[in-house]
């Protein structure tokens, strides 16, 4: 029969000593969760008019509160706006766009924890008049 050693005391163990001693600020608890995933698969423009275009996507999966959207004309220089919606949204109709113009678009996914990394940029052009 083996004999049982008595537990060490937090005070005879260097170990447990210096763990039971941590400051609150660094607690071992788990790391949060990482940032949410960007889109998986390709965003799909699609039903463009003179002045709108529909963006589709598949949900990445995870927490999302919301997606950013952005876009802009294709050529140098050109302005960035972009557009916030809901995170339970997978599609959304992109008005207010010029005549016969080809646009450049990203989404970006976001939650708690922060910003993905952007999408393969889709391009698509609005109608002419």
């Amino acid at each position: 029969m083996i004999p049982l050693l008595p537990s060490p005391s937090p005070s005879s163990s260097p170990v447990l000593s210096s763990l039971s001693s941590l400051p609150p600020s660094l607690s071992l608890s788990p790391p949060p969760p990482d940032q949410p995933q960007p889109l998986l698969d390709p965003l799909v423009p699609s039903n463009p008019s003179n002045r709108t275009i529909q963006l589709t996507w598949t949900d990445p999966g995870g927490t999302v509160d919301e997606y950013i959207i952005q876009y802009s004309i294709l050529a140098p220089g050109s302005d960035v706006m972009s557009v916030r919606v809901n995170g339970s949204e997978t599609m959304f109709l992109l008005t207010g766009l010029d005549t016969g113009i080809t646009y450049r678009v990203i989404i970006i996914t976001v939650n708690s924890n922060g910003n993905s990394t952007a999408n393969e940029a889709a391009q698509f052009s609005t109608l002419r008049e």
